[in-house]
């Protein structure tokens, strides 16, 4: 039976919580909306919705978090979800394929899960407590996420500066740095690079040289919009980049600007895309390997109008 526990008072936020052999379980609210919905290996829907859940142990500190997660890899979906039913913590993945089919499994996370009486003082002082601690904790590991965002940002001189090579261009560089506010990623970070090492000339080119930077500058846009996973990725992943595309008149070879820094930026940016590609396809994530390789080849491909700008 579906077992919802028993809120253990006003000190502990009323939280609904149970009582086991490792201490006490709290359900700490509903958990996210998944893109696979969870159900029971008897194929029936749980009976109490899919929970965020805290593992409390005996010294009143938060020893685990049960928080569910979601992934899409290739051609499959797939979730895990935790409701608490027949006096346990069950943990339920589900799996599903874009062309059909599927699977679930089942597991129990926590056993022998009791009620917590409403009138346990002795728990519900324990309980508030971890609750006070963790989330104030989790508050400062919030705020050094920020601070972390930040400094990779930082670490790219120019990255928040505004180039005037079109609306692409903005939108791949907006993408990029709130990739990188969020994580570490190398092939955002080397992309971000490149399309600054590309802006910066752009920006300070006369005239004559203007156009014909930005159109060596379109595969790398090209490039950069896949690594942001940008809703036209799709359709970038099906672009090629030829040599017969034409080249605007570029402009006086006085005024041309310095061309071997922006391709050795360019480079460095396809052996990081190269690389990733390969750990990609060595882990089975075949789509994202596709996508890095075709974002490799652009780059090379604005390399290569540089070079047709240079000659």
């Amino acid at each position: 039976m579906s077992e919802p526990g028993s809120g253990v008072g006003e000190d502990a936020g009323g939280v609904p919580a149970w009582t086991c052999g490792q201490g006490w379980l709290v359900r700490r609210g509903p958990a996210p909306p998944a893109a696979v919905e969870a159900r029971r290996a008897s194929g029936q829907p749980p009976r109490s919705g899919p929970g965020v859940f805290w593992l409390i142990d005996r010294n009143g500190r938060v020893a685990r978090r049960f928080e569910g997660s979601e992934w899409g890899i290739d051609d499959e979906l797939g979730a895990v979800a935790y409701v608490v039913e027949d006096g346990a913590l069950i943990e339920i993945t589900t799996q599903q394929g874009f062309r059909g089919g599927g699977a679930v499994r089942e597991s129990v996370a926590v056993a022998g899960l009791r009620p917590v009486a409403a009138d346990d003082a002795g728990a519900a002082r324990i309980i508030a407590g971890a609750v006070r601690r963790e989330e104030r904790e989790q508050a400062e590991r919030a705020e050094a996420a920020v601070r972390a965002g930040r400094q990779r940002i930082a670490a790219i001189s120019g990255a928040e500066e505004r180039y005037e090579l079109g609306d692409e261009f903005d939108r791949a560089q907006s993408l990029l740095l709130r990739q990188l506010a969020g994580f570490d990623s190398s092939e955002a970070a080397a992309m971000l690079r490149a399309l600054v090492r590309f802006g910066a000339p752009r920006r300070a080119a006369p005239d004559g040289w203007r156009a014909p930077l930005v159109w060596a500058a379109e595969p790398l846009v090209a490039a950069a919009l896949i690594v942001a996973n940008d809703r036209s990725t799709g359709e970038l992943l099906r672009r090629t980049w030829t040599e017969d595309d034409p080249a605007p008149a570029p402009g006086r070879a006085e005024d041309r600007p310095e061309m071997p820094g922006m391709m050795e930026t360019l480079d460095e940016a396809r052996r990081e895309l190269e690389r990733r590609a390969g750990w990609a396809n060595d882990t089975d994530a075949r789509n994202t390997a596709i996508s890095l390789g075709q974002a490799a080849r652009a780059v090379a491909a604005s390399r290569r109008r540089l070079e047709r700008l240079a000659e």
